[in-house]
């Protein structure tokens, strides 16, 4: 499966790998993609709301079709949640 990124038509980054069954060809083809689309916004120094992002994710149809039910769920929860509100760059890892 190739994974490629493109801006005003030009390639900016490509990658590739091999899978034994296409379904898991797809799926990593979904994530590379928003990885990339997030690592976009990370470097724009971008701040949004967590709640900004869960609606990225709700309204990616092909993501948002490949997501089960208890997911959903719980992403729709969050989005109804004060953590909505908290902005990504507010964001830290408890250790």
């Amino acid at each position: 499966m190739h994974s490629a990124r493109k801006k005003n038509g030009v390639i900016i980054h490509r990658e590739s790998r091999t899978f034994s069954k296409k379904e898991l060809a797809k799926t990593w083809g979904k994530i590379r993609k928003e990885a990339a689309e997030l690592n976009t916004i990370q470097k724009q120094d971008k701040v949004v709301p967590i709640g900004e992002l869960l609606d990225l994710f709700i309204n990616d149809v092909d993501l948002w079709a490949s997501t089960g039910r208890a997911k959903r769920y719980v992403i729709e929860m969050l989005r109804d949640c004060p953590i909505a509100s908290v902005l990504s760059n507010e964001l830290k890892a408890l250790i």
